[in-house]
């Protein structure tokens, strides 16, 4: 477990380039990419259940993903979780393409790796579904020749409740891949306050990268940005103060495969010349 204090971690090395198409939830860091090119029929592959198990990804030929389907429901804030497993139990970070569709086929999120300058993701958020029905998650190489092993995963975006300012913390504990938690909390414009991490204890999935969590947090309409950043371990980040008041969601989803846990708490602190 780490004691030192929290060093600012440069947010872009760990972005993934995303593109969320439709109604979306909360913003999220990643960067848009070009939409991928048509879609090369997959094999049918079994159903994802909303946080249960994994699946395996393999592609039955040369450039041919993987579908799975999932039942979604008006309202559902999920996120598909993603993976290639190592020999030795390393999780390594997916690079190829990731396509979740509607019920009538539109495409409602995307990512597409196979490029150097594009940064491998375990997770990729859905936005809040409009539709009830049977979504479809492709998984597929990008290479027309390409073979493709993974894991895949379907999270539920827990809403772990409410702290108060200088109150106990809450234990965000994220144990599946691309799984996201969220905390809120209530403030007051020109309060000043700060994110405490206690007890951070992370393994790291991927070797050579140290383990993390991304940490965002937004007020509630989603208009203000206040914090965003990857911290990796115990310690305190001022956030200064409040511009506006109201409710405020800390979202939190780890980084580079780690899992583990940590408590979060938002304590104040006295106004700063």
């Amino acid at each position: 477990m780490h004691t030192r204090r929290l060093g600012r971690a440069g947010v872009a090395a760990v972005a993934a380039t995303l593109t969320i198409l439709g109604a979306g939830t909360m913003a999220h860091a990643e960067t848009p990419t070009s939409a991928p090119s048509a879609a090369v029929a997959c094999q049918p592959s079994g159903a994802l259940a909303v946080d249960g198990a994994e699946l395996d990804v393999n592609s039955p030929a040369p450039g041919v993903g993987n579908c799975f389907t999932f039942t979604g429901q008006v309202g559902d804030n999920l996120t598909v979780g993603i993976y290639l497993p190592g020999g030795a139990g390393e999780r390594i970070g997916f690079h190829s393409k990731l396509i979740v569709r509607d019920p009538s086929g539109q495409v409602v999120a995307q990512y597409q790796g196979g490029h150097p300058q594009v940064q491998p993701i375990y997770r990729l958020a859905v936005p809040t579904l409009t539709t009830a029905g049977t979504y479809e998650v492709e998984v597929a190489p990008v290479a027309a020749d390409g073979l493709l092993a993974a894991r895949v995963l379907l999270n539920s975006v827990t809403d772990l409740g409410r702290v108060n300012i200088d109150g106990p913390g809450k234990l965000v504990h994220l144990k599946r891949i691309g799984q996201e938690q969220r905390i809120t909390f209530a403030g007051t414009a020109d309060q000043w306050v700060q994110l405490d991490l206690a007890g951070f204890d992370f393994e790291t999935g991927t070797p050579g990268r140290e383990a993390g969590v991304w940490f965002e947090i937004w007020n509630k309409d989603q208009t203000r940005l206040l914090f965003r950043d990857v911290l990796r371990a115990s310690g305190r980040r001022e956030l200064g103060p409040l511009r506006v008041g109201g409710d405020f969601v800390i979202q939190a989803w780890s980084v580079w495969g780690s899992v583990g846990g940590v408590t979060v708490s938002v304590p104040s602190m006295p106004p700063q010349k």
